[in-house]
């Protein structure tokens, strides 16, 4: 049986030089492309083979519990 899980992560993209960065926030994984689109792509590629070689090597990783909150900042 194939099971999908679906993950959600922050994602920080910004050029430096004349490629643009894509970073997983949280697990610091990142990458790169000739625009700011291929550079997530690219990341995400990456960071579905990681998580397939976790599932399938049955590696064990840290257990985080994540919480969604409101930030008010004055500008």
């Amino acid at each position: 049986m194939n099971m999908v899980t679906k993950l959600s992560t922050l994602i920080e993209v910004y050029r430096e030089g004349d490629v643009y960065i894509a970073a997983d926030l949280i697990s610091g994984v990142s990458d790169f492309g000739e625009t700011g689109d291929e550079a997530v792509k690219m990341l995400l590629k990456g960071l579905k083979e990681r998580y397939e070689v976790i599932i399938k090597e049955n590696i064990n990783i840290h257990k985080s519990a994540f919480s969604l909150a409101e930030v008010k900042v004055n500008a």
